[in-house]
């Protein structure tokens, strides 16, 4: 219903902005997958209903997804969505189908999300801004900005959905740029004006280092500031933040809680093959004080879970290998360890390149992990998935 509002929301300012500002220039680009997927369910509680473990399910969707960019003399509009269909769960006979087929056979279930959607304006060459559902080019991390509190987070690793708001730039410098943003989602669940957010990102580019502070703030709930640095040295990428937490939201105390990652990226570029390996660790102090629990008590701190708080490990290392045969095919793995309670969630990818702006993949995706821990809570233990994907 809320996803529903917000694209209604796009589609007016959309219809609004477009007519009465003379475009220069409307761009359009995106993508068409299909996927088929077949999986496992767990042969353990956190199946709910018994008759379904240790048993197989086959799934399917479509998803188009696509950003449109309607640009002026000093503004650009811009929208990020996709729309996802998947056949109905289940297909019921009518009564006079007279034994031919399921009613609703050709019955698919609609889904619409907006990842960004934002007017953004540039009146002067050192001064820009933004309003609307967007995303700021925030941390250096790898695999989990520890430092970012102000985006929501999504339990799909490839949606990185936008803060609900508005965002000043301003260019102090040619190498030093600061952000200033206010973000309204979590006051918009809540009803409440004392969840609204702020945030500040100052980026100083010193060659060859790329160095950042930060700091992000919501009443009783969020008091972080943070450090961000990167550096390249040949094939090599080093990143690291770090910061500190200095409220305890669930027992609503001051306590100093310390948050840091580092990681290091080695790329390798051929003629022919590219290749790249990452690697980090987080440490994540939140956790030390709030073990992780899975009954209803569990209290969420934020309803957009920004923040990390609902990140159960202390401790993570992260993982990617991708080798890519230009023009050809490409193959990805990639792993998350929990190391407090010992779980993992493992990616393996495969995709054929040689169709242009044709993808067709082939994925394998397991975890492990005991019935209490992070992975372990999740109700499929295998899968399978075919995917083809154009571009446009």
């Amino acid at each position: 219903m809320r996803r529903g509002t917000i694209a209604a929301l796009a589609a007016a300012v959309l219809g609004s902005v477009a007519p009465t500002l003379p475009a220069q220039e409307y761009d359009i680009f995106g993508t068409i997958e299909t996927r088929a997927s077949t999986a496992h369910r767990k042969d353990t509680p956190v199946v709910i209903d018994a008759d379904e473990r240790d048993t197989w399910y086959s799934s399917a969707e479509v998803r188009l997804a696509a950003i449109h960019r309607l640009m002026f003399d000093q503004a650009d509009l811009v929208v990020d969505h996709a729309i996802l269909l998947r056949p109905s769960a289940s297909g019921t006979a009518s009564a006079g189908s007279g034994g031919t087929g399921a009613s609703d056979a050709t019955e698919v279930e609609l889904t619409h999300d907006l990842y960004q959607g934002y007017l953004y304006l540039y009146p002067a060459p050192w001064l820009s801004a933004s309003v609307g559902r967007q995303r700021l080019n925030w941390g250096k991390a790898f695999s989990f900005s520890v430092t970012d509190a102000l985006h929501p987070q999504s339990p799909d690793s490839e949606v990185e959905p936008g803060f609900d708001g508005a965002a000043v730039t301003v260019l102090v410098g040619p190498n030093l740029s600061l952000e200033l943003a206010g973000a309204v989602q979590d006051a918009i669940a809540s009803g409440d004006n004392g969840d609204l957010r702020g945030a500040l990102y100052l980026s100083y580019y010193l060659p060859p280092f790329d160095l950042a502070v930060s700091y992000v703030y919501q009443n009783e709930t969020i008091y972080r500031p943070g450090i961000l640095a990167s550096i390249p040295a040949g094939p090599f990428l080093f990143a690291t933040e770090a910061a500190v937490e200095l409220y305890e939201p669930r027992e609503q105390t001051v306590e100093v809680q310390p948050l840091a990652s580092i990681g290091a990226e080695y790329t390798l570029y051929g003629a022919l093959n590219d290749l790249s390996v990452a690697v980090e660790y987080v440490y994540n102090g939140l956790a030390v004080n709030n073990p992780f629990v899975t009954d209803a008590s569990r209290t969420l701190v934020t309803r957009d879970y920004g923040g990390g708080f609902e990140r159960p490990g202390e401790h993570y290392l992260y993982g990617a290998l991708t080798f890519t045969r230009l023009d050809s095919w490409s193959t990805t793995h990639a792993v998350i360890y929990n190391g407090t309670d010992e779980s993992s969630y493992v990616e393996h990818e495969v995709n054929l390149q040689r169709i242009p702006a044709i993808d067709l993949g082939l994925a394998v995706l397991w975890n492990t992990g005991k019935l209490e821990s992070e992975f372990g809570l999740l109700s499929d233990d295998f899968a399978v998935r075919l995917s083809a994907k154009a571009s446009f």
